[in-house]
């Protein structure tokens, strides 16, 4: 495929332009008279619109996108190829949902660290007295305070 077009030497004067030998053009560079071009393939193809927002902002969601068989005229059609049709929906944002701290849940323990440690934080006192620290370890280690927990 190519685009070509035809060159030639013109001598302009005040009145008119006329075409001459090219040999008057000699000193000149010499426009490109064809060059190569790629154009999509004609025919049917696959069309995708952008991706929906994600259902959740953590722990997994879902997207959606609209997938459409396309003519060279955007019309519908059922003639694109069925093994390459693109994803119509995917998942996102596996991420971990971050508990949220309640603001008014704060340490009121000097030594709250040994309290983590000590794995007292599944007592109600503790969890009261060392708040801010028992919900950034149970962010960390969910189920140790599951299986960690003495019954007496």
């Amino acid at each position: 495929m190519g685009h070509t077009r035809s060159v030639a030497c013109v001598f302009t004067n005040s009145v008119q332009k006329e075409v001459v030998d090219e040999l008057k053009c000699s000193g000149q560079t010499k426009p490109i008279t064809s060059q190569h071009c790629s154009l999509k393939p004609c025919g049917v193809q696959w069309y995708v619109t952008e991706w929906s927002a994600c259902s959740r902002s953590c722990n997994g969601g879902y997207r959606v996108r609209e997938v459409r068989c396309l003519t060279d005229n955007f019309t519908l059609s059922d003639s694109c190829d069925p093994t390459s049709v693109p994803e119509k929906e995917g998942e996102c944002n596996h991420q971990p949902c971050l508990t949220e701290i309640n603001p008014s849940c704060s340490d009121q323990y000097h030594n709250c660290l040994v309290v983590v440690q000590a794995r007292l934080c599944v007592y109600p006192y503790y969890r009261g007295v060392c708040c801010a620290s028992c919900s950034r370890a149970q962010q960390t280690y969910p189920d140790s305070f599951q299986r960690n927990h003495i019954h007496r």
